[in-house]
Protein backbone atom coordinates (compact mmCIF):
# COMPACT_ATOMS: atom_id res chain seq x y z
CA UNK A 1 0.00 0.00 0.00
CA UNK A 2 2.73 2.48 0.96
CA UNK A 3 6.14 2.79 -0.60
CA UNK A 4 9.06 2.10 1.68
CA UNK A 5 10.96 5.30 2.40
CA UNK A 6 14.68 5.33 1.69
CA UNK A 7 16.28 7.07 4.67
CA UNK A 8 19.78 7.05 3.18
CA UNK A 9 19.88 10.67 2.06
CA UNK A 10 22.22 12.82 4.09
CA UNK A 11 20.90 15.19 6.72
CA UNK A 12 22.25 18.13 4.67
CA UNK A 13 20.33 16.97 1.57
CA UNK A 14 17.18 16.49 3.66
CA UNK A 15 17.50 20.01 5.09
CA UNK A 16 17.92 21.53 1.64
CA UNK A 17 14.88 19.73 0.26
CA UNK A 18 12.90 20.40 3.43
CA UNK A 19 13.42 24.15 3.21
CA UNK A 20 12.72 24.32 -0.52
CA UNK A 21 9.67 22.09 -0.63
CA UNK A 22 7.96 22.65 2.69
CA UNK A 23 8.62 26.03 4.15
CA UNK A 24 9.54 28.25 1.19
CA UNK A 25 6.75 26.92 -1.01
CA UNK A 26 4.07 27.63 1.61
CA UNK A 27 5.48 31.03 2.49
CA UNK A 28 5.76 32.13 -1.15
CA UNK A 29 2.23 30.85 -1.85
CA UNK A 30 0.94 32.91 1.06
CA UNK A 31 2.68 36.03 -0.24
CA UNK A 32 0.98 35.59 -3.61
CA UNK A 33 -2.41 34.95 -1.99
CA UNK A 34 -2.06 37.96 0.31
CA UNK A 35 -1.25 40.20 -2.64
CA UNK A 36 -4.40 38.93 -4.38
CA UNK A 37 -6.37 39.62 -1.21
CA UNK A 38 -5.13 43.23 -1.15
CA UNK A 39 -6.49 43.74 -4.68
CA UNK A 40 -10.03 42.79 -3.71
CA UNK A 41 -12.12 45.95 -3.92
CA UNK A 42 -15.35 44.76 -2.33
CA UNK A 43 -15.54 42.93 1.00
CA UNK A 44 -18.43 40.90 -0.40
CA UNK A 45 -16.27 39.56 -3.22
CA UNK A 46 -16.73 35.80 -3.53
CA UNK A 47 -12.96 35.23 -3.68
CA UNK A 48 -12.20 36.53 -0.20
CA UNK A 49 -13.22 33.45 1.79
CA UNK A 50 -11.30 30.87 -0.28
CA UNK A 51 -8.19 33.09 -0.32
CA UNK A 52 -8.39 33.71 3.41
CA UNK A 53 -8.96 30.02 4.19
CA UNK A 54 -6.01 28.98 2.02
CA UNK A 55 -3.75 31.52 3.72
CA UNK A 56 -4.88 30.27 7.14
CA UNK A 57 -4.38 26.64 6.12
CA UNK A 58 -0.87 27.44 4.88
CA UNK A 59 0.06 29.15 8.16
CA UNK A 60 -1.23 26.16 10.13
CA UNK A 61 0.73 23.85 7.82
CA UNK A 62 3.91 25.89 8.24
CA UNK A 63 3.49 25.84 12.02
CA UNK A 64 3.00 22.06 12.05
CA UNK A 65 5.98 21.58 9.74
CA UNK A 66 8.24 23.65 11.98
CA UNK A 67 7.03 21.86 15.12
CA UNK A 68 7.63 18.48 13.48
CA UNK A 69 11.10 19.66 12.52
CA UNK A 70 11.83 20.75 16.11
CA UNK A 71 10.69 17.36 17.42
CA UNK A 72 12.84 15.62 14.80
CA UNK A 73 15.93 17.58 15.91
CA UNK A 74 15.26 16.63 19.53
CA UNK A 75 14.85 12.98 18.54
CA UNK A 76 18.02 13.15 16.42
CA UNK A 77 19.97 14.33 19.46
CA UNK A 78 18.68 11.31 21.42
CA UNK A 79 19.41 8.86 18.59
CA UNK A 80 22.07 10.34 16.26
CA UNK A 81 22.60 7.05 14.39
CA UNK A 82 19.28 7.50 12.58
CA UNK A 83 18.91 10.11 9.83
CA UNK A 84 17.03 13.35 10.33
CA UNK A 85 14.61 12.19 7.61
CA UNK A 86 13.92 9.04 9.63
CA UNK A 87 13.09 11.07 12.73
CA UNK A 88 11.03 13.64 10.81
CA UNK A 89 8.97 10.99 9.04
CA UNK A 90 8.09 9.40 12.38
CA UNK A 91 6.69 12.60 13.90
CA UNK A 92 2.94 13.11 13.76
CA UNK A 93 0.96 16.12 14.92
CA UNK A 94 -2.25 14.87 16.50
CA UNK A 95 -5.21 16.25 18.35
CA UNK A 96 -4.70 16.75 22.07
CA UNK A 97 -6.72 13.72 23.19
CA UNK A 98 -5.20 11.31 20.65
CA UNK A 99 -2.91 8.48 21.73
CA UNK A 100 0.72 9.41 21.13
CA UNK A 101 -0.06 13.13 21.48
CA UNK A 102 3.04 15.33 21.57
CA UNK A 103 2.51 18.40 23.67
CA UNK A 104 3.50 21.07 21.16
CA UNK A 105 2.52 23.91 23.51
CA UNK A 106 4.92 22.50 26.11
CA UNK A 107 7.85 22.52 23.68
CA UNK A 108 7.06 26.09 22.59
CA UNK A 109 6.81 27.20 26.22
CA UNK A 110 10.06 25.38 26.94
CA UNK A 111 11.79 27.12 24.03
CA UNK A 112 10.44 30.50 25.15
CA UNK A 113 12.03 30.06 28.57
CA UNK A 114 15.48 29.11 27.26
CA UNK A 115 18.32 31.29 26.08
CA UNK A 116 19.95 30.80 22.66
CA UNK A 117 22.63 28.36 23.87
CA UNK A 118 20.10 26.23 25.75
CA UNK A 119 17.91 26.04 22.63
CA UNK A 120 20.87 24.94 20.52
CA UNK A 121 21.69 22.27 23.09
CA UNK A 122 18.06 21.05 23.27
CA UNK A 123 17.99 20.67 19.49
CA UNK A 124 21.36 18.94 19.41
CA UNK A 125 23.02 21.73 17.51
CA UNK A 126 26.54 22.93 18.12
CA UNK A 127 27.34 26.36 19.42
CA UNK A 128 28.35 28.56 16.47
CA UNK A 129 31.84 29.98 16.88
Amino acid sequence: MFEKVDYRISDAEFLERFCDQNVLLKVSTNLILKSRLKNVKNSLDQHIKPLFLQILENYIGITETILMFLWALIEKKKNPDKSLLYHYSNIFIQEQNSPGYRNTKAILDDLKNKNELEILDLLGLKNPK
